[in-house]
């Protein structure tokens, strides 16, 4: 054991660091810089050796190469984490492996570091690695509340949002780029908030922009600032959001909606940690972690050329899916009694059977968020019987039948016939979702149908829709 003094004073209380490396060269570099810091630490030959030592005594960060002669890193991590859920795990490598840095991910690492690296780099990461080991010790007495705050704010039982949850709790302990797809109002946002919660930035800001609600250059105003007189109007320096959330997390919420000039600009942010604000010259560094979303397929966007291909596989080193509300109705009455308690003066409200099943039949365009609507105005319409029954739904969802064609429907008629009454149907049915998801406004809902809007209000026209209605 190295002890390091500092100023006479025996640092015999200090965080102790374990160095799991064969390399003299190394070696030497990470003992100079963890003395320049003042740190305890030993070191080890073999992955073998380490372990032993951790058995024996607590280390709160262990720093490895990660090609050991003896042991394999996802077999070195597994085996620290059942000695040590507190220890750390820096890795040093010298060649990028996606797939295993996914599955060391997985296992728990806490962050790796490229050979060759400096002895500042070195440092910061370490510093920040004891943070999150203080921050560990903080949660562990706290585990039960952050699990029931977790539990309170995404509901689900099903297959699909239990996956969901393993996922976001693995996660959420790195500082990798996270990419959230769904439809919309699955709760993406809520998603990507509960990330950061739940990481070591939870103290810090988290911050959220819709890329789809703004224009081009506004969006780019606000993501990375500009500088006095980059424009006219422009009286004074602005911070954007990118430096605005330094050490938390930036949510871009439908990345999928800029444009391949600001796609290149944000490239730079999600590989280099750095922006240079509208009318500026200089880049300015920045220590922020991305969680982007989409509504759409990112993939499909790249194909067309839409997307930048680049970007697209720099965002979803983490991809997140969350299914839609139709893929998971069994969470449906679970959800009803969510939102009913957290109302506050509906908590007491009831729902009949008859009003599930018509619940449950309905295939909910816009999932979750259209579900609380739907739940809260049935709340309001019961008023003193404090019992929602079918009356109180709405029109759409209480008339709906089991199958989109009643059994009658294609009866005694020939093919062609038959044909073209299903496509009416689902044309009527498509259009009615379509407007409901984007509450009435025709040139967003023409843009996500890919359809111009003369075609969008020739097809409302055909089949009496009426904009307006679905604005409410």
């Amino acid at each position: 054991m190295f002890e390091i003094r500092k100023e006479g004073l025996a640092m015999a209380e200090g965080p102790n660091i374990l160095v799991v490396d064969g390399e003299t060269d190394t070696l030497n570099l990470i003992n100079e810089s963890l003395r320049e810091e003042g740190y305890l630490f030993s070191t080890a030959q073999s992955a073998h050796k380490a372990l032993q030592k951790l058995k024996g005594k607590e280390f709160e960060v262990i720093i490895s190469e990660i090609e050991m002669p003896d042991m394999g890193p996802v077999e070195f991590l597994r085996r620290v984490r059942r000695i040590s859920l507190r220890t750390r795990v820096i890795f040093l490598t010298d060649f990028a492996n996606v797939q295993l840095t996914l599955e060391l991910i997985k296992e728990g690492v806490y962050d790796y570091l490229k050979k060759p690296f400096l002895k500042d780099e070195l440092k910061i990461l370490v510093r920040k690695a004891l943070q999150k080991g203080e921050a560990f010790d903080e949660g562990q007495k706290s585990a039960l509340e952050i699990r029931g705050k977790f539990d309170r704010f995404i509901i689900g039982k099903s297959d699909e949002m239990r996956k969901v949850f393993a996922i976001i709790r693995k996660i959420a302990k790195t500082d990798l780029t996270v990419l959230i797809q769904g439809e919309t109002g699955t709760g993406k946002e809520l998603i990507a908030s509960i990330i950061h919660n739940l990481s070591w930035r939870k103290n810090k800001t988290f911050l959220c922009i819709n890329c789809a609600a703004l224009s081009d250059s506004l969006l780019e105003s606000e993501l990375f600032g500009y500088e006095k007189g980059a424009f006219t109007g422009a009286t004074s320096t602005k911070q954007g959001l990118f430096s605005a959330a330094e050490a938390g997390t930036l949510f871009l919420d439908e990345i999928s909606e800029t444009s391949l000039e600001l796609q290149a600009k944000l490239l730079r942010v999600v590989e280099n940690r750095e922006f240079i604000r509208v009318g500026g010259t200089k880049p300015i560094k920045v220590n922020v972690r991305i969680i982007a979303s989409t509504n759409r397929n990112l993939k499909k966007c790249v194909e067309e050329g839409k997307f930048r291909e680049d970007l697209y596989y720099r965002l979803n080193v983490l991809p997140i899916f969350v299914p839609p509300l139709r893929e998971r109705k069994e969470d449906i009455p679970l959800l009803i009694r969510y939102f009913l308690q957290r109302s506050g003066q509906y908590s007491n409200v009831k729902i009949s059977p008859k009003a599930v099943e018509c619940l449950l039949k309905y295939e909910w365009p816009g999932n979750v968020r259209e579900l609380k609507n739907v739940i809260l105005r049935a709340a309001v319409l019961c008023g003193n019987s404090k019992k929602i029954i079918p009356e109180h739904l709405p029109e759409y969802i209480r008339k709906l039948k089991k199958s989109s064609f009643p059994q009658s429907f294609f009866e005694n008629l020939p093919f062609r016939e038959a044909r073209k009454r299903a496509i009416e149907a689902f044309e009527r049915k498509y259009l009615q979702d379509l407007l409901y998801k984007n509450k009435g406004n025709v040139s967003r809902a023409s843009k996500l149908a890919r359809l111009s809007r003369p075609y969008l209000h020739q097809m409302m026209k055909k089949y009496s829709i009426k904009a307006q209605d679905y604005r409410n």
